[in-house]
């Protein structure tokens, strides 16, 4: 056994009904380490570019790190790695919460399935091997009930974790969430894998849910190391003045950054700012504020329990984030916060990825609007009743409306023959205006997962000043965004919360590595790592799909100024700093990579996975 791991993939067939194990050996470890790492290798060999996401042949990667499971700050979190029905290539999503916790205590470093089931089903994972239960009687629940259930069923919240979908994924909605810790379970922080559509690909495996029962920790070197470097950076972070913040007002705080900063998008991206900003901002969040909550051995606590009475009832429930007060605010021109809150608590019970589905009726708002999308209902920006009208519709795939817009807007725009969507490779975007933050334009270019803030956190490098104006794409810019490229990927396979950003460099992921594995690495060697597996995801795109330039394509919206004073990139410049990433990178001219997989020895390994 490697100490750090359990030296244990766990692997189930659904469509066979059978589960076995494999047991890499140290070399792989150390190659990708875990989380995104070891996710991007299985699936670059595992599934290749004739697979559809919803094949049997697709496989869904729940990976855990060297990190998960211990006492380590703001450890518990997972990757969840698949081929995408948003993207048609790379999916990745993130996890927080006590699931990564607990999947790492029920002795296993990752979960991979693969198949299809006849029938509904949930996995029970359990002292490192699986077992394959009935969900019929779970099948139409939205996520909340099914995780209660299978909680209750696996021995109550002192044992047991779940995560699920909801109807979205049911119905194969193309950006379905994977769902974990309601706050009806009473378990702290929840978690949402929400992005490019994991949900669904469970949902096309007639997978419900995943339960991880909690038993013995992963092995740890040496103990008494890991117990000091976990008090150090505890005492680091309860010193941290940006810690006490996010306690305080969670992720809220950037939405006022993005008004100030002219980069919250609203309306659907027509403007940079919001009128009915002090109706949904960080302020009015706070004024529906119960008490922070924490993912497990997360000292900080930047979740939020709120609640608030909307249609004369009380909705308590978790959350807004930033990304949903966007979404399901500005840029649907929601003007409450409680209606925020509202529609938050719907799109998790139903288990829909808000970035995506606020997007998404922004989007048809404007396609009504335009007379291009027919309707049994009037959507307009600011309705909230008419947004959760259309979010019960998608969920359940009903109608013809429900079922083109569970597409998401790239393919939902194809469709009706609409200009102006805005997406990259099939994702509908965060919320950043790159107008606002140029950075943005060469994130959300080159992200292997479509439109996202998290692969490089660039938006950071550009609100905090770090490598000039946020109006520019230098290449000192490009340069520093590689490197973040590189760091993020450390953050999701080691796996770290990404708000550890001013407490985990390269030096102290180092440091924590070598702690609870005993290898002799240092920041040159994890620099190496990091680099290896950012290219890991970048090649099942870039090499195995052929996407280069051609899928780096930004909508034509965020070249264009708005009423309220955003100031775009020119084309050229974008086309520049592109030019300046593939050069670092090492692609090709036109993006693209060699097609050859890894030479690392494991291929015949991975076949046998199969």
């Amino acid at each position: 056994m490697v100490s750090g791991y359990h030296s244990r993939i766990l692997v189930v067939d659904l469509s066979r009904g059978k589960s076995f194990q494999w047991s890499p050996p140290e070399e792989f470890y150390k190659l990708y380490i875990g989380g995104r790492g070891i996710g991007g290798r299985l699936l670059a060999g595992l599934v290749s570019s004739d697979v559809d996401p919803f094949s049997p042949d697709n496989v869904i990667i729940f990976a855990a790190g060297p990190l998960t499971g211990t006492r380590i700050p703001m450890s518990s979190r997972l990757h969840v790695v698949f081929k995408s029905p948003a993207t048609g290539a790379w999916g990745e999503a993130s996890m927080g919460g006590s699931f990564p916790y607990f999947m790492r205590h029920a002795g296993v470093d990752a979960l991979l399935v693969r198949g299809r089931a006849p029938r509904p089903v949930y996995i029970v994972v359990r002292d490192g091997g699986a077992e394959v239960r009935s969900a019929e009687h779970l099948w139409g629940l939205n996520a909340y009930e099914a995780e209660k259930a299978l909680v209750e069923e696996a021995g109550g919240k002192g044992e047991a974790r779940a995560a699920v979908i909801g109807p979205a994924g049911e119905n194969l909605v193309r950006y379905a969430a994977i769902t974990h810790g309601s706050l009806e379970l009473g378990i702290g922080r929840g978690g949402q894998a929400g992005r490019t559509g994991g949900g669904a690909v469970m949902g096309s495996k007639r997978l419900k849910g995943i339960v991880v029962v909690k038993g013995s920790p992963p092995p740890i070197d040496d103990e008494g190391k890991v117990d000091e470097y976990a008090a150090e950076m505890l005492r680091r972070i309860s010193r941290s003045e940006r810690a006490k913040m996010l306690r305080e007002y969670g992720t809220s705080a950037m939405y006022n950054v993005a008004q100030s900063m002219k980069f919250l998008p609203t309306l659907y991206w027509s403007r940079v700012t919001y009128e009915y900003f002090e109706e949904t901002d960080s302020q009015a969040l706070r004024s529906i504020l119960k008490r922070p909550v924490a993912c497990m051995m997360c000292p900080i606590g930047c979740g939020r329990h709120v609640e608030a009475r909307v249609r004369g009832k009380v909705v308590e429930t978790e959350g807004p984030e930033y990304e949903t007060m966007y979404s399901f605010g500005s840029l649907s021109g929601i003007k409450s916060i409680a209606h925020v809150a509202l529609l938050n608590d719907y799109a998790d019970r139903l288990g829909l990825d808000t970035i995506s589905f606020g997007n998404v009726y922004a989007f048809a708002v404007e396609a009504q609007k335009a007379g291009k999308l027919e309707l049994p209902y009037r959507l307009d920006y600011g309705d909230h009743e008419a947004m959760l009208r259309l979010m019960e519709d998608v969920a359940h795939a009903r109608g013809e409306h429900g079922k083109l817009l569970g597409l998401g807007v790239a393919a939902a725009a194809a469709k009706l023959g609409v200009r102006g969507a805005v997406h990259v490779k099939g994702v509908e975007p965060s919320g950043y205006d790159p107008r606002g933050l140029w950075s943005m334009y060469l994130a959300y270019a080159t992200s292997p997962r479509g439109a996202c803030h998290l692969r490089a956190m660039a938006y950071m490098i550009d609100i905090r000043g770090l490598a000039g104006p946020s109006r520019s794409l230098d290449e000192s810019k490009v340069k520093l965004f590689a490197e973040w490229e590189d760091w993020c990927s450390l953050f999701d396979s080691l796996v770290l919360c990404k708000f550890g950003r001013d407490f985990y460099g390269f030096n102290e992921m180092a440091q924590a590595l070598k702690a609870v594995t005993g290898w002799d690495v240092d920041e040159g060697w994890i620099r190496e790592a990091a680099r290896r597996i950012t290219n890991i995801a970048h090649f099942y795109n870039r090499g195995l799909h052929g996407l280069g330039a051609n899928a780096d394509r930004l909508p034509a919206r965020w070249f264009g100024s708005t009423p309220d004073g955003a100031k775009p990139a020119g084309q050229n410049d974008v086309m520049g700093a592109l030019k300046t990433y593939y050069r670092l990178r090492g692609f090709r001219e036109d993006g693209t990579m060699k097609t050859e997989q890894p030479s690392d020895g494991f291929e015949h390994e991975l076949e046998s996975l199969k």
